[in-house]
């Protein structure tokens, strides 16, 4: 089931009623190829003013922090007094400052992520990022501080993604065990049939086993 930012979603008042406001931020329309939604109520209403007290440089990261709370839980069953987790996966299309934030908090939880390559803008970037820190690396070993790759990554390609409230994070993020083995990358090739979406996906969980205990 998809979660979403209740204040960024297009036409959201038809949800709960007819009248539409005079201004409306920036907004998106929901995926029709969900039939459920679980929307996110930052509480601060259709003033920017308010959301910007926070200090946060787009507003969808208000609730950064409860998708991933809400996320976590939604992974845990139980039956016959036995708790399980279910495996969830994070899948990156294109995406923003907060998009990237989003990613950084799937993986301090422990989810794995499939980020869309050449999908565009934070796509894009953390597939560079990674590529330009890991290349075909299979074995974990913690970069340098000042990797160079990176470096040149974060100066050349995101200028309209990195920010000031999400550039340490992913940092820390990208060059931790957790980033190196939860962060998986898939390029699109519609020429290329033998390697889909679904493989990407599997792989992904495959890979997070080295990070994320398996409950039998």
């Amino acid at each position: 089931m998809p979660t979403a930012t209740f204040s960024t979603v297009a036409d959201r008042e038809k949800l709960y009623r007819n009248c539409v406001p005079r201004e409306k931020p920036a907004s998106y329309p929901l995926d029709p190829n969900h039939t459920h939604f679980i929307l996110l109520d930052d509480k601060c209403g259709p003033n920017d003013e308010i959301w910007r007290r926070y200090g946060y440089p787009v507003r969808a990261d208000l609730t950064i922090q409860l998708r991933a709370e809400v996320e976590q839980e939604a992974r845990c069953s139980s039956h016959y007094r036995h708790n399980y987790k279910i495996p969830i996966i994070q899948i990156l299309i294109e995406g923003g400052p907060s998009s990237l934030l989003t990613v950084v908090e799937a993986v301090m939880h422990e989810t794995p992520v499939v980020v869309i390559d050449g999908t565009g803008r934070a796509a894009n970037f953390i597939a560079k990022a990674y590529k330009a820190l890991y290349d075909n690396q299979t074995t974990y070993f913690s970069p340098a501080n000042n990797n160079a790759n990176l470096e040149r990554v974060i100066k050349e390609d995101g200028k309209d993604i990195i920010t000031g409230s999400n550039e340490k994070r992913f940092r820390d993020m990208i060059r931790s065990e957790k980033g190196f083995f939860l962060i998986n990358t898939f390029l699109l090739c519609p020429d290329d049939p033998e390697f889909k979406l679904s493989d990407a996906i599997l792989q992904a969980l495959f890979r997070g086993i080295y990070i994320i205990p398996i409950d039998f």
